[in-house]
Parts: structure tokens; sequence; C-alpha cells
């Protein structure tokens, strides 16, 4: 009894299975290049106009059309931005290729209440959980019900100094 394997073929068969390789990897290069990609930043601008700031990035080779942003604090939701509703932001909704735009945000009241909710206490407990790091998320969507997020860990207390700020620099409050 003699076994005798023939590798003639095998060779054939490792470059079809590259070829086929080769063919997912293109077209998964091409999705990932059409794939919308959105980059959001929530800061606050220092100098003469001392605000909160939304910078919106568009980082991929397609327009986008924004829809609407949203503050997360707390566990609670604040609307914070209608870009086809409000006037102010209309001009903002559209995002060219590889173009990065620069909002001044002027935050709900609701939100400014809940953070100054406990500004002094002689409850320790209450001072302590102002200091408490939680989670500031901005979610932004676009026209296609995509989201994108940004989130900054922030202290109560840190927010209040911030929004106090605010209202002393700025003349829209």
């Amino acid at each position: 009894m003699t076994i005798s394997i023939d590798f003639g073929n095998i060779w054939d068969a490792i470059g079809a299975i590259g070829t086929v390789g080769a063919l997912f990897f293109s077209l998964f290069m091409v999705r990932s290049e059409r794939k919308r990609n959105l980059s959001a930043s929530f800061c606050w601008s220092s100098g003469n106009r001392y605000s909160a700031v939304l910078l919106i990035s568009n980082l991929c080779n397609r327009e986008i059309v924004l829809q609407s942003a949203e503050l997360h604090y707390d566990g609670k939701l604040y609307p914070l931005i209608d870009f086809m509703g409000e006037m102010k932001y209309a001009d903002q909704a559209e995002l060219m290729p590889h173009e990065t735009k620069k909002l001044q945000l002027k935050l709900p009241e609701d939100f400014c209440q809940d953070v100054n909710a406990v500004i002094a206490s002689d409850d320790e407990d209450k001072m302590a959980e102002l200091k408490i790091e939680r989670p500031l998320k901005v979610r932004i969507f676009d026209i296609h019900g995509n989201h994108y997020n940004s989130k900054r860990m922030y202290s109560k207390h840190k927010l209040q100094e911030l929004i106090f700020g605010q209202y002393l620099f700025t003349e829209d409050y």
C-alpha cells in the first residue's frame, strides 16, 4: 500500500484563497471610506465670550446634514439644538467633507437649574456629591438617524463655576 500526495493543485488553491481575501479587503476599504464619521467636542471657551462651545468636525469624504443635538448629564436628557427648526443654526446644519464648525451654545435653562440646585449646604454628603465627576454627553443626530457622541467628565461643582462664568460674561442670559 503506497500513499501518494499530489501537491500540484495546492498553489492554485492558495492563489484562489488570496484572491478572495483581497476582494473582501477592498470591499471593506470602500465601505469604510463611504461611512459617515463625525467628531464632536463640547468645551468652554475663554476670552471675551466665555461660553459653552460645540466643535463639530466632518471626518469623512461625504457631506453630513445635522438634525439635532442633545445634552445628557446625571441621568437626564436636555434638548440642545434643533438644526432644522432654529433659524440661528439653520446655516450650520450642513457639514461639507473635512469641515469643522464652532457653535456658541446657550445651555438649556432646566440644565442650569438642575446643576445649581445645591450650591451650599451643611450636609457633608450633599457637598461630597457636588465633587463627584459624572459624564456630560453631547449626542448629535444627522438626518439619516445616525448619532455621534462626545463625552467629558464634569463635577456639579465645576459646572456651577462654568455656568456662573457664562452668566457673567455673556449678554444672552
